[in-house]
């Protein structure tokens, strides 16, 4: 988990400034090689890899941030979008519009747990590692 604030000195609530530190961390990405795999604030990184051609795997994604949404769909045939029913940040809507694929988790918030279901929660996990795995086959051409 990336502390924003402590590890790079960044705000939080400063979009522009995690979406410059990602176009930055991007620069020398190869996206033959490389891939994002990014939770929350860290999708504010999809414009750049999206600009770059990197692929990206995208959990709990920002798509109420415009850029971000735009993003998801020039990028659609390389981005995995994973997101929950119960994340308020979540838009399955949106999610499918991009085309990108999207795997949406019934009953799943932000953190991609079901709150007070142990058990739950480590099904959905499993679920999104399998769901992973088939992604990065996909990209690997198999």
């Amino acid at each position: 988990m990336v502390d924003w604030e402590k590890v790079h000195g960044l705000d939080p609530g400063d979009q522009a400034g995690i979406a410059a530190f990602a176009g930055e961390v991007l620069a020398t990405a190869d996206p033959a090689r490389d891939l994002v795999v990014a939770k929350s604030l860290g999708s504010l990184a999809l414009p750049a890899a999206a600009e770059r051609g990197v692929p990206g795997i995208w959990l709990t994604p920002l798509l109420g941030i415009e850029d971000v949404r735009r993003a998801a769909a020039r990028a659609a045939g390389t981005t995995l979008l994973i997101g929950g029913t119960a994340d308020p940040y979540w838009d399955g809507a949106a999610a499918a519009a991009t085309g990108a694929a999207v795997f949406e988790v019934p009953g799943v918030d932000h953190s991609l747990e079901r709150p007070g279901d142990l058990n739950g929660t480590l099904e959905v996990l499993s679920a999104v590692l399998s769901r992973m795995d088939a992604q990065l086959a996909v990209l690997a051409g198999g």
